[in-house]
This record gives structure tokens, C-alpha cells and sequence, in this order.
């Protein structure tokens, strides 16, 4: 099913991109809330 495929590629693409926030800012820095003005 396509649409199967797509909607788990949006839910990777979307988790990818969280945990690629979460690590270039985690370092020094405690995430207390993540920004959702602007989740594509």
C-alpha cells in the first residue's frame, strides 16, 4: 500500500529530524520544551 509507505516515511522523517535537534543541541543545554511553531 502506498499510502502505508508514505505516512511511516513522514513518521521516520519526523522522528530523524527530532532526534537530530535533540542532538545538536543536548550537549551543554537541557531541552525543556521543543519548539512547534514549525514542524513541516
Amino acid at each position: 500500500d502506498l499510502r502505508w509507505g508514505a505516512e511511516d516515511l513522514r513518521r521516520g522523517a519526523a522522528d530523524a529530524q527530532l532526534l537530530f535537534y535533540a542532538l545538536s543541541v543536548a550537549p551543554g543545554r537541557r531541552i525543556l520544551a521543543p519548539r512547534r511553531g514549525r514542524v513541516t
